[in-house]
Parts: C-alpha cells; structure tokens; sequence
C-alpha cells in the first residue's frame, strides 16, 4: 500500500522506507482513511520486507481493513517450502469491504469483502510478494531492466512476464492524410512520455494527462507531433474519493512534474492500466491507483525500451 507522509508531502510505498534514514522518525497516514500508520520491518536484515501497520485500526470503509485484520490472524502460519521470491510477483487492487453478509462452507456469517481480498488470501504471501500499488512495480520494471523475464500476476489484468505486460503506447500510422491508430489491449501497462506543453489539466472528475505520439511514417505535412489524452477518473472503490485524499494525488503529480527541472536530460512518463475510447486517441482509466507518473533520468529512459535488459 501507499502512505502519505504530510512532511515529505508525497506518497511512500512500503518499499521505499528501506531508503528512508529512520522511517520511525516520520509521520505516515493511510492514503484511504487518514489511519495513523507504523512503518515496519524497514531494516535489511529483516526476513519480511518492509509493510506498514494501523495499530490502532483501518476505518470501516477501508478497503485495507479486513486486510488488516486477516494478517493479524495468519501470523504465526508455518511457512512452507521453498525460497521467497526477491521481485514483486502480485498486484492486487483492493476492494473497499461492501458489508454484505454470505455464509461459508462451515455455515458461519461472514462479511463480504469483494473478489480480489479472497483471492488475495489464497494467494502465497510468504513465497509471493504481493504489492497493492502499481508505484513499486513499475519501479522494479524501471531499475531492474536485466531481470524483466520475472513472472508478474495482475489481476483481472495479465499473467505472464514483465517483459510481456509492459508495453509503450504505439504510434498510429499516417497515410493518405489520416490517421490509422493500433488497438490497444487492456490486458497491459502501458506507458508514454508526457508533453510538457500541457501536462496535466484538471476536471471535476478526472485528470487529463497529455503523452507524445508521433506517426510512423507519412509524417503530416506540419510535422508537429501528435499527443494521445490519457484521463485519469477520481473514482476509486467505487465511491468518490474524498477531497483530501484527491489533493495528496494532485500534490504528488505536481512533485513530479517539477522535479524534471531538477535533473539534467530527464522526461516523464505515465504507467496506467486502461482501456481505449472509441476516439483510440483517448485512453481512460477508471482508478487513480491504476496509474502512476514517474521521473526518469537518462539512463533510465535508455533501459526503458529494452525488453528483457541485456
């Protein structure tokens, strides 16, 4: 999961507080519920990798809540053969819990909490690294360019590996004075590079991101390049986020964009899962979770395009 942490007025993933100094010395708030959050097992030598805690509790309707509960229950669960994997392996968005009540093989009450919570406890979470963020595993596909053969489950999305579900956003053809645009599947993460023309805008319900795009052959006789849209809606959950929690994404998207102008040579790129419109020059994403934007350096886009690093 990812927190916020008003000092650094960005999102952290679990991930990323082995490079945090002294993680115990900042304040992280769950990014759904504002529940007060303890980082954990952030040292190297720790045999778990790092995670966040509520120790006192997720609030009702957040989706990490019956997650919460569910770890506490299976902590002393022996583990079982084989050697953990070192790479993030599963990507499950969480649903919020719905309240419903279902009764289980044993005929006991229980509450129901969406699809992909039961898929993820049947999931192997001693030899799976399960991440609930797409954040951490776009940056495995960006710093470990040589070991993208590794196996990644998605779901609802792709199962395969990250050489395979990690696709750039093709160009479309241009003959005869029109465009002819690739169909894109929903079954990857795509990924463009953003214009700094206009690179974000704002809508009531959506966000609006601008990716270059250019023709492959024929170029129009303007030879300006074309840009794909990429919106970005604000629902998640199924239920309207909150203003706060929308103002943390727009402060994170703006931290990025900025920072390109900190670093010599570098762009920025988008991550998302989405579907295309049928005006294929519009992507849409139906969660802000499903997207992601990222400062990269040169070298960084220099591996970007390679398949299985080398």
């Amino acid at each position: 999961m990812d927190a916020w942490s008003d000092a650094q007025q960005r999102f952290v993933s679990a991930d990323e507080l082995y490079e945090i100094p002294d993680p115990r010395n900042v304040s992280f708030v769950c990014s759904e519920c504002d529940a007060i959050l303890t980082p954990c097992s952030f040292k190297i030598t720790n045999k778990r990798t790092a995670y966040f805690s509520a120790r006192s509790g997720h609030g009702v309707g957040c989706p990490y809540n019956p997650i919460n509960k569910k770890q506490k229950n299976d902590k002393k669960r022996e583990s079982i053969d084989g050697l953990p994997i070192d790479h993030p392996s599963v990507l499950i968005f969480r649903a919020a819990p719905s309240g419903d009540i279902q009764i289980n093989a044993s005929g006991q009450n229980i509450e129901n909490y969406g699809d992909d919570d039961f898929e993820y406890y049947a999931q192997d979470d001693v030899h799976e690294k399960i991440y609930s963020s797409l954040k951490g595993i776009v940056e495995f596909y960006v710093k470990c360019h040589n070991r993208r053969n590794e196996n990644l489950k998605i779901r609802g999305v792709a199962d395969g590996s990250y050489a395979d579900i990690f696709r750039l956003v093709r160009r479309p053809t241009y003959n005869d004075g029109k465009y002819s645009y690739p169909n894109h599947s929903r079954n990857n993460v795509y990924f463009g590079m953003l214009s700094m023309r206009t690179p974000m805008e704002e809508k009531d319900d959506r966000f609006i991101f601008h990716i270059y795009r250019k023709a492959d052959d024929g170029v129009p006789d303007s030879k300006r390049p074309g840009e794909y849209l990429v919106e970005v809606y604000k629902n998640k959950f199924l239920h309207r986020h909150t203003e706060k929690g929308i103002s943390r994404y727009r402060t994170e998207f703006q931290r990025i964009i900025d920072s390109k102008r900190q670093i010599n040579g570098a762009r920025i790129y988008i991550f998302f899962i989405g579907r295309q419109d049928n005006d294929h020059n519009v992507f849409i994403v139906e969660d802000l979770r499903k997207m992601c934007i990222r400062c990269m350096s040169t070298e960084e886009q220099s591996n970007l395009h390679k398949r299985r690093g080398s």
